[in-house]
């Protein structure tokens, strides 16, 4: 009951009810069950049942695609979280154990950031204070995972206070010391930030028509066309976006050659997504075009982080088995292999596509090839009328914090915002509408500790988290093995 009770407060935390303070004790109740608890294996069930509520709850718009991946998904994580609740329920005796609690948390998350299949961190606890005042510029100093475990530091602080009859001064101090340091440094490298170059951006959201219509590719592209005239009719830019799939699949020939001469008939650059899907024997690729002000194709972007079993599957057989794997991805899309910049208006502007907002990594990368603003291009029309929108929209929310930049996202079907580096959102669209909005944004790299260092702060304590698993490991050994000797 007290997992199943975190898991929900933990959803609660996030979107859509945003209840974003909350995650600072939804773990309470799970780290008092693991805490109290003697038995290991019950720990691990604890994590089980947490994992289970709360990604069952926060990813139900999963089911869209089917009750099997919504099944899969939500047990998959919910293995890898117990994996946390396991080595907090083993350290739980030691010193310092609410810090190696969240530790273990900020460690999977890590991991799940990385691993299968190239990750799949949705749903990071820290992803949940975005929108929270004060505490989401930490953000910029310790990035989401440092988040993740200040937030379960919270509870663990207050699970052993009602478990143990004491407070936890030498965990506090320890993970205050560390915080400070980082603070500190982060000030002073980053105390003077330079606003950095305006850059006037037009943003075009076409719209997806609901219910589908036969020639609904030609009438996406047809509305990114009308609404870019619309919106440019009095005024001028210095660049235009069009989202993930604005020119999509199964477009009529010649797509290209309009939005060329949308860029020469309003004589300025456009990026553009553009799939293109040319059967099982040529390559399936997502990507953005960027088209010069005179017309010319320049260069493109092309997605590095498809989804798993969404976008390709990594485990090929299973086509064979499963009918919505055949019927759904038919073929991989091929990645990109690098995180290249684009040179629009004399700035740099890194375009993201879709999944790769929720992966931190991804983003430094584009800043350290010199990115100095974010356009993030995505569709979510799959997503319908769920949460999952606003869901998505908040880890991009968090990218603008963590690297203190201007990000831009565009989409297909909504939502379009404008996201300032500290955090507000702006010009916010709605779902399933054609809309488009100018913006005036500044280009300047990135001006934070967090894209200085990476995950180095979550990594100290999932560090040492591991070092005091392998110590109680190997001591519990030795122990047994000296109560298991004959005496002579």
């Amino acid at each position: 009951m007290l997992a199943a009770v975190s898991g929900l407060l933990a959803f609660a935390a996030n979107e859509p009810l945003a209840l974003g303070p909350l995650a600072w004790v939804a773990l309470v109740p799970l780290l008092v069950a693991i805490a109290s608890e003697e038995r290991l294996r019950w720990s691990w069930l604890y994590g089980i049942v947490f994992g289970a509520v709360y990604f069952g709850i926060d990813l139900s718009w999963i089911y869209i695609f089917g009750w099997m991946a919504w099944t899969a998904l939500t047990l998959w994580l919910a293995l890898e979280v117990s994996v946390a609740t396991l080595l907090a329920g083993l350290v739980r005796r030691l010193p310092l154990s609410p810090l190696l609690a969240a530790g273990a948390f900020a460690g999977v998350e890590l991991w799940r950031d990385r691993w299968p299949y190239g990750g799949f961190p949705w749903g990071a606890v820290g992803t949940t204070q975005a929108s929270v005042p004060v505490v989401r510029y930490l953000a910029g100093t310790v990035g989401v995972y440092g988040l993740t475990f200040l937030c379960v530091f919270a509870s663990a602080v207050i699970a052993h206070r009602i478990v143990h009859r004491k407070i936890a001064w030498a965990s506090i101090a320890a993970v205050a010391g560390v915080l400070v340091l980082f603070l500190a440094v982060d000030l002073a490298l980053f105390h003077d930030k330079p606003e950095g170059k305006p850059v006037r951006v037009a943003v075009v959201q076409g719209g997806v028509p609901r219910p589908v219509l036969p020639n609904q590719r030609d009438v996406i592209l047809a509305n990114h066309i009308a609404e870019t005239r619309k919106l440019l009719a009095h005024r001028s830019v210095d660049v235009i976006v069009w989202p993930e799939d604005s020119v999509g699949i199964g477009v009529s020939d010649g797509a290209v050659q309009k939005v060329q001469a949308v860029a020469r008939e309003f004589h300025t650059p456009i990026l553009f997504g553009h799939s293109i899907d040319e059967g099982p024997r040529a390559p399936f690729v997502n990507q953005v075009q960027h088209i010069a002000a005179d017309g010319s194709v320049l260069d493109a972007y092309q997605k590095r982080h498809p989804v798993p079993f969404g976008e390709y599957v990594p485990i090929s057989f299973l086509r064979r088995y499963v009918s919505t794997l055949s019927d759904q991805v038919p073929y991989n899309q091929t990645p990109g292999r690098r995180a290249n910049v684009f040179s629009v208006a004399g700035v740099k502007i890194a375009t993201p596509i879709c999944f790769e907002s929720v992966f931190p990594r991804d983003f430094i990368d584009f800043e350290r090839n010199g990115a100095q603003l974010f356009v993030l291009s995505t569709n979510n029309a799959s997503f319908e009328h769920s949460y999952a929108a606003v869901q998505h929209l908040q880890h991009t929310q968090m990218r603008a914090l963590e690297m203190r930049q201007w990000v831009v996202q565009d989409a297909l079907a909504g939502i379009s915002a404008e996201l300032t580096p500290d955090g507000r959102v702006l010009h916010r669209t709605k779902l399933f509408t054609t809309a488009g909005f100018v913006v005036t944004v500044r280009a300047r790299l990135g001006q934070s500790l967090y894209h200085e260092t990476g995950d180095l702060f979550p990594s100290i304590w999932a560090v040492l988290t591991g070092l005091a698993v392998v110590w109680e490991v190997v001591r519990k050994r030795v122990r047994s093995t000296s109560m298991n000797r004959p005496s002579e």
